[in-house]
C-alpha cells in the first residue's frame, strides 16, 4: 500500500478482535506510522493514487521511540513463547525474526539522531 514501507507489523486488537496492520516508513527524513485495519487499507489500496495518498497522509502519526520499543518486546516475547512450544511455522519464525532485526536498526538510528540533535 505504501510505496517504500520498511516494514509491516500485523496484530490482533483484543478489545475488537481486529487484525491490525502497523506500517512503518520514512518520507522526508521521517518515521511515519499509519495503523488501521487490514480490511479498511485493502479497500483504500484498491481507490485511486490521491485517494490512497490523502489517506496515507492524515492517517499517519509520526513514529515514537516507545512505539519501537514495545513492537520488540511484543516481538521477543512472542518469539520466546513460541519457540518453546513449537507453535510457530518457520515462514512466521522468519518474519518475526527480520521484523526483529529492522526494528533494532530503527531504534539505533533513533539513538544516534538524538545524540546528535
Amino acid at each position: 500500500m505504501i510505496e517504500g514501507a520498511l516494514l509491516t507489523i500485523v496484530k490482533y486488537h483484543l478489545d475488537s478482535l481486529t487484525r491490525m496492520s502497523h506500517i512503518i516508513y520514512k518520507s522526508d527524513d521521517v518515521y511515519w506510522i499509519l495503523v488501521d485495519s487490514e480490511e479498511k487499507l485493502d479497500d483504500v489500496s484498491k481507490m485511486p493514487h490521491y485517494i490512497k495518498n490523502d489517506f496515507i497522509k492524515y492517517n499517519s502519526k509520526p513514529l515514537k521511540f516507545e512505539q519501537i520499543n514495545k513492537f520488540i518486546k511484543d516481538i521477543e516475547r512472542t518469539l520466546n513463547f513460541d519457540t518453546r512450544s513449537q507453535s510457530m511455522s518457520i515462514e512466521i519464525e522468519d518474519l518475526h525474526r527480520d521484523n526483529l532485526v529492522k526494528l533494532k536498526e530503527l531504534k539505533r538510528e533513533f539513538i544516534l539522531k538524538n545524540l546528535l540533535d
